[in-house]
């Protein structure tokens, strides 16, 4: 094949359990199971990414330093009196597990693990540290080994993500049903990788599209900064 795919393709490269990215309904020369969806791999446009994995990994970064906050929120109680030991004895106490789960995340990204003894400012500055790692995406993913890399941080990311919903993984979406025009939207998180992210409506139940609802606000924010700028001029 001489175009590159996506590499969510390289299975010899990457853990179990991770899903290749193919093109619905069409196949390779060699498949014979009448049961097949399509297994023609995505075309890679992204460095050795496809355009819909791209988008998955800008918004694991954007989501990144959120999470981690929320991770890092969770307190470790102390130990009973009768439990303390003498200073002089090499002890510690365990951290809890959206701790762990945090330095995973950081360390997928390169960086080393938040100390335990860190601060939230110091915990999100450790992580916006590690994002930072990875300001060039399409840079990050123009090697095979980056973009290996990055698909087992979207996988990753996305494990502890829907894992703690507190977080990031569920929130209100400023935007009316374009089905009952209510606002009881919700963003929910992927459950499995390369699954999309999903906008519920409470009301009525219809499903939307989270990139396009996301283009939307997006424009709609821009027009009130706009708004609010002109009105600012006019009242000078």
């Amino acid at each position: 094949m001489s175009e590159l795919v996506c590499a969510t393709n390289f299975r010899d490269l990457l853990p179990r359990g991770v899903r290749a990215c193919t093109v619905g309904d069409l196949h390779l020369e060699t498949c014979m199971d009448d049961e097949c969806t399509g297994c023609q791999p995505r075309r890679a446009s992204r460095g050795y990414l496809c355009q819909h994995c791209f988008e998955k990994l800008e918004e694991a970064l954007r989501l990144t330093v959120t999470l981690i906050e929320h991770l890092r929120s969770a307190t470790v109680g102390r130990a009973p009196a009768e439990d303390r030991v003498s200073a002089s004895m090499k002890w510690t106490l365990p951290g809890p597990e959206e701790w762990r789960a945090a330095d995973e995340l950081v360390e997928a990204l390169g960086a080393p693990p938040i100390p335990s003894t860190a601060t939230a400012a110091q915990s999100r500055a450790a992580a916006a540290e590690a994002v930072a790692l990875w300001s060039d995406p399409e840079r990050s993913v123009s090697t095979i080994l980056g973009a290996v890399r990055a698909v087992e941080y979207i996988r990753r990311f996305q494990t502890i993500y829907h894992r703690w919903p507190d977080s990031e993984a569920e929130r209100d979406v400023p935007m009316r049903c374009h089905n009952c025009s209510s606002r009881g939207l919700v963003r929910k998180s992927p459950v499995e990788y390369l699954d999309d992210i999903e906008v519920v409506c409470l009301k009525c139940g219809h499903s939307h599209d989270w990139w396009q609802l996301g283009f939307q606000i997006s424009a709609a924010a821009a027009a009130q900064q706009a708004a609010d700028a002109a009105a600012k001029k006019v009242s000078k």
